[in-house]
């Protein structure tokens, strides 16, 4: 007797299902909102689409109220973001803080990933899986999925595209359970709006269409669907319409919008992102199968599909819904965007979503075998301890304070004859590369692989598993593939002088950041590979030490105004004898060759510029013979570089290591008071040769 009352009050004690499920969707929405927003800041600024949403969002919430299109692009995302930054504009402002779009429209995604997992979950338990499990399993795949850890951070549309994606089929949900036609308009009208994030997605306006034929299928009085089918497709321009507003400034913009997109995404590919049909898809389905959800996760798929065909209701809509609509449509929507030569994972980013309420459903239906308990444990196990490391490194600082380390830490940093960036992605410049002369990736190995020089420091940009990604077959791109073998040939070359990188080497690996399609090579940890080759000889070292003697002169104006004694004046001092562009900018004597600056046909690189605070070392300059005679100086055009090769006109020039060319222009007296060399081998002073 005290046993059974015991059993009972305990049994009254449970929880319910309903308890249960309440309780995982509450922990579900914690847990995405403190480790998105723990990881947030990471590599804040180097996602290049960010900017295209939320600078036209935050300038709707300006003084002007006025909405600027950056670019042909579709608006639907940045409407969708604006509640946030007028949100952000009133707390900043009345905190009298400074608001910072970028920092609001990754607010905006996080929310708006929340509440799709949250629907996901729901719709898990109400509608799909009906079951504990299946929504335990939804929930921990949308906490510790790497691709939904790394996609929700970013400001741009891939959130809020699965939100809206959620909300349609919740909408069509409701429609098949009380069967008002409300559901199927509302549904419509979302899809419109969806389609204004990203064209590609008004493939889902096939959701109510199929769901109005499937529930009049079942139906056992029939009626004519033309009218509903097109009030629908009304609802479905009305929210492609409401959600573009660059569309009633301009009523060229879906085809101006289109075009841009089929140029740059299925017309012509980028280093970045080469792609063909063969490679798309064997990337996408590798990395379906270890990476973008659940460990394994291709062949779960198939069998909750198959699991919940052989368990459907043939005489419920909704069930045909879900077992024939939903996976013909993302199949098509998956197979179409592995023909675009522009091909990243997050394009198919609904694809592996809503394969996940398949994946969770197939999940629940294994675990009701003692023998795949087991495994399912350990999978689970793995996936959760690799997402928590994965938000761990997110929640870490940028990779520039290593990079920057690396550098300056170096002993021989001081002794150093320059740093060269190859490239111009970098990790986010916390603490930027010193004093860094840069080189175009595609510029330098289009040819050849450069040479380390002795006593240089080089940083590569992200070339490792980004520029060169992981092909599983021919790229069918000659470019691409020189690229790709004379970077390999640099790496193995150059093995000997690799001192460091910005990420350590197991992050690539770990969370597929080496795959053909991934982003996080590009956006988050990027391959920045530092180089040092040392000097072979002291007197090679003593010559560095005597150009860097120069070279730390924090402005050469101040030295050389004191020299000559004269107010103000202007100090040229280029190791090629290039112009650089700062110094001329008020100079009337200059005006019209500053004017044709961009436009002059013999340029080169900059190397080892130096001796200007203002400077821009990299950048194309003019000539050497065209400086000479522009300015009447009349001193040898010399070079400070040693086996450095540079393209001009199609035609090599091999620098020489010689004198350093200088000019000093006077602004009073409007003329140039002296020119000549710098002897950088002098171990006290520069020493002024003219």
């Amino acid at each position: 007797m005290q046993v059974s009352s015991k059993r009972e009050r305990l049994g009254k004690r449970s929880l319910s299902d309903n308890q249960k499920v309440r309780i995982i969707l509450f922990v579900l929405a914690v847990f995405i909102l403190i480790s998105r927003f723990a990881s947030m800041q990471h590599e804040m600024n180097v996602h290049p689409d960010e900017a295209v949403f939320y600078n036209g969002a935050s300038s709707v919430v300006t003084d002007d109220y006025q909405f600027e299109q950056v670019k042909n692009y579709p608006n639907g995302a940045l409407v969708f973001q604006m509640p946030f930054h007028y949100l952000g504009k009133l707390i900043t402002t009345s905190l009298d803080a400074a608001y910072e779009p970028q920092v609001w429209g990754r607010i905006a995604s996080i929310i708006y990933h929340m509440l799709a997992a949250l629907l996901g979950g729901y719709m898990m338990w109400r509608y799909i899986g009906k079951s504990v499990k299946s929504v335990a399993f939804y929930a921990v795949i949308m906490s510790f999925s790497l691709l939904q850890i790394e996609q929700s951070r970013y400001g741009t549309g891939d959130a809020i595209s699965l939100f809206v994606i959620m909300m349609i089929l919740y909408a069509i949900f409701l429609f098949f359970e009380e069967e008002n036609d409300f559901y199927l308009y509302f549904a419509s009208f979302l899809v419109g709006s969806l389609a204004a994030i990203k064209f590609t997605l008004l493939i889902f306006a096939a959701y109510p269409l199929c769901a109005m034929y499937l529930h009049n299928k079942h139906r056992e009085k029939k009626k004519s669907l033309l009218k509903p089918n097109l009030l629908m497709v009304l609802w479905i321009a009305g929210g492609l319409i409401l959600f573009s507003p660059q569309w009633f400034k301009d009523h060229a913009f879906f085809l101006k919008a289109i075009l841009s997109e089929m140029n740059s995404y299925v017309l012509r590919g980028n280093f970045g992102a080469i792609a063909t049909f063969a490679n798309n898809l064997a990337s996408s389905l590798i990395y379906q199968l270890l990476y973008a959800e659940f460990p394994l996760a291709l062949p779960i798929v198939i069998y909750g599909l198959v699991r919940m065909i052989a368990k459907r209701d043939q005489k419920s809509a909704k069930d045909s819904f879900l077992c024939f609509v939903i996976p013909v449509s993302i199949l098509v929507f998956f197979l179409s965007n592995m023909v675009v030569a522009t091909y990243f994972f997050r394009s198919i980013y609904p694809y592996y979503s809503l394969c996940i309420l398949y994946t969770a459903y197939g999940l629940g239906e294994l675990c009701e075998k003692k023998k795949m308990k087991i495994i399912v444990a350990v999978l689970t196990a793995f996936m959760v301890v690799r997402g928590s490391t994965f938000i761990y490194a997110l929640a870490q600082p940028s990779g520039s304070y290593r990079m920057y380390e690396t550098l300056t830490e170096h002993e021989e940093w001081e002794d150093r004859i320059s740093t060269v960036r190859y490239g111009w992605r970098f990790t986010s410049t916390q603490k930027a590369i010193p004093d860094p002369v840069t080189f175009t990736t595609e510029d330098v190995f289009k040819e050849s692989y450069p040479k380390i020089r002795e006593g240089e420091f080089v940083v590569t940009q992200s070339i490792d598993f980004a520029m060169t990604q992981t092909h599983f077959f021919p790229s069918g791109n000659d470019a691409y593939d020189k690229l790709r073998t004379n970077w390999q040939a640099f790496q193995k070359e150059n093995q000997p002088y690799y001192i460091g990188q910005a990420y350590p080497k197991m992050t690539y690996p770990l969370f597929g950041a080496w795959m053909l399609g991934s982003t996080l090579t590009e956006y988050e940890f990027m391959s920045n590979y530092i180089y040092y080759r040392p000097y072979e000889s002291q007197e090679k070292r003593a010559k560095a030490q005597a150009y860097h003697q120069i070279n730390q002169i924090t402005d050469a104006r101040d030295y050389f105004t004191a020299l000559y004694e004269i107010d103000e004046c202007a100090v040229i001092i280029t190791s090629i004898g290039g112009l650089s562009q700062t110094p001329f900018q008020d100079l009337n004597l200059f005006s019209d060759f500053y004017d044709d600056y961009y436009d002059h046909a013999n340029c080169m690189y900059v190397i080892d510029s130096f001796g200007y605070a203002e400077c821009m070392p990299g950048v194309l300059n003019p000539s050497p013979t065209y400086l000479v005679d522009s300015l009447g100086v009349d001193c040898e055009v010399t070079y400070i570089a040693e086996d450095v090769k540079v393209l001009i006109d199609d035609k090599e020039l091999l620098f020489r290591e010689k004198d350093t060319c200088f000019v000093v222009y006077d602004y009073e007296l409007d003329s140039i008071v002296d020119s000549g060399e710098i002897d950088f081998l002098h171990e006290s002073e520069p020493q002024i040769i003219r």
